[in-house]
């Protein structure tokens, strides 16, 4: 008939009936009913957990502990210890979830997963993994203000999430009995130290309004009477733009209580600081844009975020045009790269300045080969240092062997590479890797490594080259049926010189850690873990064993 059929607009409806019934329909708005779906029958029928009524949970715990170290300048040292606890929640509402923990013990958690960056001293911060710390985590996803990792060792804690369509908020009140480790930034390297007691309370609200949103977070750490306290208020926004552009900013200040105790009297000295961050992107198929500004003053602190103290100012530009039609070699894309970098302490003092010139080839076949030249590296590592010029060439190829090896990513930087203790550059080359392998659906293996190789300028202190290296061996292994079976291992070796002393010393050595689980945790009734794991680790010829054994029991009424 020469009729035309309109494009069919199909889509499915969802709506509740009374409590315990959830209803899809499927509804054709096209002009003519051009529709496929129009003479389904409608999707009814399955019952519904009943989230308008009120529902709770308590689960009481006893973990036994035994745990047996082999330090080298004493004798093995094995001590036992037995534990109670508490779990609960609280679901008054559909729109409301109330948590609480009581003497938690989180053995059974999934392991942290190291990961090693080009410069191995500087580890990333470590993932939340702890089951309470991780519901409703989303929210808590503000930059530098919120760590929920720095709350080390909790002895109570309490927690109440509120999800609506105008307003959604984290509530967190937690007291850290202290002893536990927490990472701290530092100027030639990331460290761990003791965590001391401490009363934690952390608030976030997001205000959604359309694409954008409107959130706040409140944190404070009170050290106790004499000892300190540390604030922060922190307002950030989202807005989405013409829906390639977005505009991403937030404003924090922090009010810090510094004690400290001379003979029988307590100092203390307050001081406020400001963060401020900036960032506008605009992604296309073929662009890739933005810009970053940021700044934090010398007095701005934030202990529940984990943000080192120096002021900075940082900007950071770059404009990625990619290309994607008439190429040669089976190339399907190109994208380009330039990239400007520059940053300077509070006193005006420049701290790096880098220009990056980037190519990125993405292939028919899957392997994608970046370039990098970096004509242009200027930085130093603290304000008493000179600043290192440096210029290199950077190489990397990934790509995706088979099915089991899944992820081969190899890097290859040669020219001048940065040497912080003499304060100028050396001549050398760096190479490092990353592999991923699948064996089966459980066992996993996750490889990765650096090597570095430079010349140095003064061979009185470090010799005639500076060599560092760390590897990295991650297997996991974990059969989920109606109990959980987990695995894992960690080996690493490491090299290098330590250069927060003068002169230099070089150090070595290696880490083994092995965890065994086996996770029996029912929504209802009788659970229970046993948790078994080994570490053996070596530190300039200084070898060091600890075994810990978990045996943690809880039964769960709802």
């Amino acid at each position: 008939s020469g009729k035309t059929t309109a494009t069919p607009r199909v889509y499915a409806e969802y709506f509740r009936v009374a409590d315990r019934i959830e209803n899809y329909s499927t509804h054709d708005t096209s002009a003519d009913g051009g529709c496929l779906l129009c003479k389904a029958p409608q999707l009814t029928g399955f019952s519904a957990v009943a989230s308008e009524r009120f529902s709770w949970t308590l689960r009481p715990t006893a973990v036994f502990e035994s745990s047996k170290s082999t330090p080298a300048d004493s004798g093995s040292a094995t001590q036992h210890s037995l534990h109670y606890g508490l779990d609960f929640s609280v679901r008054p509402s559909p729109n409301w979830w109330v948590a609480g923990t009581w003497h938690p013990n989180f053995s059974d958690r999934e392991p942290d997963q190291p990961a090693l960056t080009k410069d191995a001293q500087f580890s990333p911060w470590l993932a939340e993994t702890r089951p309470f710390f991780t519901q409703g985590s989303d929210l808590f996803q503000v930059s530098s203000v919120i760590n929920t990792r720095q709350i080390a060792n909790p002895d109570l804690a309490v927690q109440a999430t509120g999800r609506t369509d105008s307003f959604a908020s984290k509530w967190l009140l937690a007291e850290d009995q202290g002893g536990g480790t927490v990472l701290m930034p530092g100027t030639y390297g990331n460290g761990g130290v003791m965590a001391p007691k401490s009363r934690n309370f952390i608030g976030r609200g997001i205000l959604p309004t359309g694409n954008n949103d409107v959130g706040f977070a409140l944190t404070e750490r009170d050290y106790g009477a004499g000892r300190g306290s540390n604030q922060v208020l922190a307002l950030d926004t989202h807005q989405r733009f013409n829906g390639d552009s977005q505009f991403s900013g937030g404003l924090a200040y922090s009010q810090t209580s510094a004690c400290a105790s001379g003979g029988a009297l307590i100092e203390c000295a307050r001081f406020g600081g400001h963060k401020f961050n900036a960032l506008v992107t605009r992604k296309q198929d073929l662009l890739d844009a933005g810009l970053f500004l940021g700044e934090v003053s010398t007095a701005y602190r934030s202990d529940l975020g984990g943000q080192a103290q120096s002021g900075y100012r940082e900007l950071d530009a770059w404009w990625w045009p990619s290309t994607a039609t008439d190429l040669p070699w089976g190339i399907s894309r190109m994208d380009w790269q330039p990239e400007w970098v520059a940053s300077q302490d509070s006193s005006g003092r420049v701290m790096e300045q880098i220009l990056p010139l980037g190519a990125q080839l993405t292939f028919q076949s899957g392997p994608v080969l970046a370039l990098k030249l970096v004509p242009l590296a200027k930085q130093r590592l603290s304000a008493d240092q000179s600043l290192i010029s440096t210029r290199s060439l950077n190489a990397s190829l990934t790509f995706s062997p088979s099915t089991t090896w899944q992820k081969c990513w190899i890097g290859v930087t040669t020219g001048e590479l940065p040497d912080y203790f003499n304060t100028r550059a050396g001549h050398g080359y760096s190479i490092s890797t990353d592999q991923v392998l699948a064996l089966s659906r459980a066992l996993s293996l996750h490889l990765n490594g650096s090597w570095n190789s430079k010349r140095a300028t003064d061979a009185a202190v470090s010799g005639a080259t500076i060599r560092e290296g760390v590897a990295l061996l991650t297997a996991n292994y974990q059969y989920q049926s109606f109990s959980r079976v987990r695995w894992a291992t960690q080996w690493q070796r490491y090299l290098g010189w330590d250069l927060a002393t003068a002169p230099a010393t070089a150090f070595s050595g290696s880490n083994v850690a092995h965890t065994l689980s086996w996770i029996h945790e029912p929504r209802v009734g009788l659970g229970y873990s046993i948790n078994l794991s080994h570490q053996a680790s070596q530190d300039n010829a200084t070898p060091k064993n600890i075994s810990l054994l978990t045996l943690k029991a809880g039964y769960a009424f709802w």
